[in-house]
């Protein structure tokens, strides 16, 4: 049986809304959109033929919004989308003056709260791996899109929206961490001190060679002499301990043959080999400068060789 991919990706999204911490159930359908009226088109709660009514679960509907598919013919199966979900979140409401109704929307409501932890956690995690499929994900804030009452109930109705990439085969650079600290450092660690948020890592291995042929031979052929190893890498400036290792380096105020250590991780292939793939190299900055553009993010750029 041939599956859906726009599906796939629906039921991704509504189990990490459900595996946040604030006790809120959602569930709903990929192929159904929300609409005003009186025809009935999500079910508020849901129920199996063993429970009694009363054990009835509510749910917060989700329905797929909008879709909008970039593929391509790779052999890694890579899909990019936008997508758009709307999700109804109940909103209390009060009996206020001259018997007006009062609906007032709170930060604090547990769905609104699940839906920006959510949020975090795409953040956070950056790389999602499930069954054949990792996925990397930019997501906003969800946003207002219209409010109604259902059944004596009043939902504000939110856009939760999100550009994300789909791989079956292959990697993502975020799924590589780098961490560079001093050589006498005794505290350096793969911890947040030492990673660098990086833009781009470029390692490169180039290697020298000589002749390895007679004078009578039909075919040039070489010998190894030396290997060199080298990194470029540009980092966002956040200004923890090794961005100001970087910083102070840009600014020519430390010493000119200081030794680092950078620890290269490649988690997700220690998986796949099912052994650790990942490496410290002792290293200088042999080349290092600074990029200021207003309203932009600082960089830095570097090039790092062994030490």
């Amino acid at each position: 049986m041939f599956s859906s991919v726009k599906k796939r990706v629906f039921d991704l999204v509504v189990g990490k809304l459900n595996g946040s911490t604030q006790d809120v159930v959602f569930d709903g359908n990929f192929m159904f959109k929300f609409i005003q009226g009186d025809t009935k088109n999500f079910e508020i709660i849901t129920q199996k033929t063993d429970y009694l009514d009363f054990q009835s679960q509510e749910i917060v509907p989700v329905v797929d919004a909008q879709n909008i598919q970039v593929p391509f013919v790779d052999k890694n199966e890579r899909d990019d989308f936008e997508r758009e979900f709307y999700i109804a979140i109940e909103v209390p409401s009060t009996i206020g003056v001259n018997n007006q109704v009062v609906i007032e929307f709170q930060e604090s409501n547990p769905t609104y709260q699940a839906i920006l932890e959510t949020i975090e956690t795409f953040k956070s995690d950056l790389t999602f791996v499930e069954g054949d499929y990792k996925y990397t994900f930019k997501v906003k804030e969800p946003t207002q899109v219209n409010y109604w009452k259902y059944n004596s109930k009043y939902y504000q109705l939110v856009a939760f929206t999100l550009n994300l990439s789909s791989l079956k085969f292959g990697y993502f650079g975020n799924e590589t961490q780098l961490y560079l600290g001093l050589k006498t450092d005794e505290s350096f660690g793969k911890t947040s001190d030492y990673e660098l948020d990086f833009l781009q890592f470029t390692p490169s291995a180039s290697k020298e060679t000589r002749p390895n042929s007679l004078a009578g031979d039909t075919e040039n052929n070489v010998a190894i002499n030396k290997r060199t190893w080298f990194v470029d890498l540009t980092v966002n400036f956040r200004g923890n301990l090794c961005d100001m290792l970087l910083q102070r380096e840009v600014d020519a105020v430390v010493d000119n043959d200081l030794i680092y250590q950078l620890t290269v991780v490649k988690n997700t292939l220690s998986e796949v080999l099912g052994e650790t793939y990942e490496y410290t190299r002792d290293v200088y900055v042999t080349t290092s400068n600074a990029t200021y553009t207003k309203n932009d993010v600082d960089t830095i750029t570097i090039r790092l060789e062994r030490a």
